[in-house]
């Protein structure tokens, strides 16, 4: 029988592995996909609320996970879409698909029997699909340099006031981005 003090333990794992997925560092993508792989085992009936699910169709937990992290992924492709530099800074986008690939190696296929869920899964992958095919554009002409440095000067100016742990003195620079675009293509 899970306590309270389970649930906020949980809840608390699941907000730092989320945290985790959307480092600029890689070692911490690769722990946040491996912790979220271990989340999606433990059963949890309180999954839905922990990830704000509010549809009364019955999930499973990985597709509830994978859905998830698919709309945190939406988000920093939007933010790409924008800001390339502000994205390689906040909204790396390979730690989300660092988290859906980890989901994607303990999904059990022959699971699914029923054509409802089959159909949920073809519409997750299609979207999936389509928002690689959205970031290798985005991410192109980084990695499709002839320059190894992507010929961006060594240091570009923020963009953003936002200040963080990883790049206090509040500079991009060009090995930020050009991580930015080769970290999701390993993934990709």
């Amino acid at each position: 029988i899970a306590t309270k003090y389970d649930d906020l333990r949980i809840r608390t794992l699941f907000h730092r592995i989320l945290q985790l997925l959307s480092s600029t560092q890689p070692p911490e993508t690769a722990s946040g996909a491996t912790l979220i792989q271990c989340i999606a085992q433990i059963n949890n009936e309180n999954l839905r609320q922990l990830i704000n699910c509010h549809n009364q169709q019955k999930y499973d937990q990985i597709y509830l996970l994978i859905n998830h992290i698919t709309k945190r992924l939406d988000n920093e492709v939007e933010q790409a879409k924008i800001n390339l530099f502000q994205a390689a800074k906040n909204g790396p986008m390979y730690g989300c698909l660092s988290g859906i690939n980890a989901l994607l190696t303990i999904i059990q296929d022959d699971k699914y029997e029923n054509d409802e869920e089959i159909n949920q899964w073809r519409i997750l992958f299609n979207h999936l699909i389509e928002l690689c095919l959205e970031i290798a554009s985005l991410t192109g002409p980084i990695v499709s340099s002839s320059s190894p440095e992507g010929m961006m000067p060594m240091e570009l100016t923020d963009i953003s006031g936002k200040d963080d742990d990883e790049n206090s003195n509040g500079q991009i620079t060009s090995q930020m981005l050009l991580s930015f675009g080769t970290n999701w293509n390993k993934i990709y």
